[in-house]
């Protein structure tokens, strides 16, 4: 087996030898097996146990046959102990979960300490295969049947190429010492299901079922590959990002794919939305825009056919308003910045972001505020007619987002400046104007 785990090592993981690695060791006989096949290989290696207290005395010798091995053979030994069953009340998560994650937080942080290449954990074929069918049973996509990945980011499993039943013997024939679990036995757990129960069921249709799952992961990482590659290209065709954060998508792009949904929900998953919610995203028509969907960080909104997705601000971050005491100052929006000052020149040229208004009309302090219903004002073009500033958002085809982000500066209760867009015609800059209040509006 050591000559399988070497070759494995080198062209399947692409690691070199001489890389430190912490090993995730529980004492069981995988993890036993991989210690033992590292220290064969002369790769320099730590050991990492973790006692998450849930088998009582049984978890206490797990760690104590875990560092008198490594004591024993003069391996560099870190271990952790967790309330386990108390922090997954806690998170109202389930056991399974919690371990993992506390796992995995725990050994990236000693792999950092440290200064480890990366983890290795003891998953081997056998477990990849569980994992598929647990995916499946459940709903997955693609990357759902490849099994558990070789390496991801710092996590390597350099055991998947093994079945169980080879690890078992080679751990016979070198007399490698372990400690039973007995949870592996208990049928409560899924994995345990599927172990005990699904696998020799499919192992009687096909006898030779490691090696076929074996080549069914190749291939199925292979068509990973390839549709990872196209979801890429296709979102440079319908993705738009802007600097404040704000992506949007261009629905009727992605429409014109047989394969709408799943374009979408690649799109938008990494944002936290999920299927269901893709679903309804896609039978929504035109007529429903301004519809939102929510997730703990992101609110997408439809404006038409497009979907932008934007984060969900902090409350305590979100001015609603901010006061202009004098001319020639510098106000932080928040959003954006405003920069202030007077001059007496008339401009001849007008930008949406720069506001020229008459000085003497003003009433300092000025104030910026949100935008509230029942606003109106008179835009700059209009010769003084009024207008409400949800028909104006509607005309200038504003978006949900849009209208909340929108500042509008006030003077004595009167509209001067939707800021970025257009002054009010009762302020601007006439010819018998003296002074100039000059508003430069900048997005951060």
């Amino acid at each position: 087996m050591l000559n399988p785990f070497l070759k494995y090592y080198k062209e399947k993981l692409k690691i070199n030898p001489s890389q430190k690695v912490l090993l995730a060791v529980s004492g069981g006989i995988d993890s036993m097996v991989m210690l033992y096949l590292f220290r064969a290989a002369n790769i320099p290696i730590a050991v990492a146990h973790v006692n998450f207290k849930l088998r009582k005395n049984e978890s206490e010798g797990d760690a104590l046959f875990v560092k008198q091995t490594c004591e024993k053979a003069s391996i560099p030994f870190y271990t952790t102990q967790f309330e386990t069953q108390k922090i997954a009340t806690d998170r109202k998560q389930s056991i399974q979960l919690v371990a993992r994650d506390l796992r995995y937080e725990w050994l990236e942080k000693i792999r950092v300490e440290n200064q480890f290449d990366f983890i290795a954990t003891a998953h081997h074929l056998n477990d990849s295969i569980e994992t598929a069918i647990y995916n499946f049973t459940k709903g997955t996509g693609i990357r759902g049947l490849t099994g558990i990945p070789p390496i991801r980011n710092q996590i390597i499993r350099p055991l998947l190429f093994a079945s169980k039943d080879t690890i078992e013997k080679y751990s016979a024939s070198f007399e490698i010492q372990f400690r039973e679990d007995a949870s592996n036995t208990n049928d409560k757990y899924a994995r345990n299901l599927i172990r005990h129960q699904v696998i020799p069921t499919l192992q009687e249709l096909n006898p030779a079922l490691e090696n076929t799952a074996r080549k069914n992961f190749d291939k199925l990482n292979e068509v990973s590959i390839l549709f990872e590659e196209r979801i890429a290209q296709i979102k440079n065709e319908v993705m738009t990002s802007f600097a404040n954060g704000d992506v949007e998508f261009d629905l009727a792009k992605i429409k014109k794919h047989t394969a709408q949904k799943t374009i979408l929900y690649e799109c938008i998953s990494p944002f936290g939305f999920n299927e269901d919610q893709v679903i309804q995203m896609l039978k929504t028509t035109d007529t429903k825009s301004g519809r939102q969907f929510l997730t703990v960080s992101h609110r997408a909104v439809l404006n038409r056919d497009k979907l932008i997705v934007t984060t969900i601000p902090s409350t305590n971050n979100r001015l609603a308003e901010v006061i202009l005491h004098s001319p020639n100052e510098k106000l932080d929006l928040g959003d954006g910045v405003i920069y202030v000052e007077t001059t007496s020149v008339i401009p001849t040229k007008f930008e949406k972001h720069l506001a020229y208004l008459d000085l003497g009309k003003l009433d300092f302090p000025l104030k910026f505020r949100r935008w509230q219903a029942g606003d109106n004002f008179q835009p700059f073009g209009m010769n003084g007619q009024q207008q409400k500033l949800k028909d104006f958002f509607v005309n200038n085809k504003f978006s949900l987002l849009e209208k909340e982000k929108v500042w509008i500066l006030e003077s004595a209760g009167t509209i001067c400046w939707i800021v970025g867009h257009r002054v009010d015609h009762r302020v601007c800059v006439q010819p018998q104007t003296t002074e100039i209040l000059v508003l430069h509006y900048t997005f951060i």
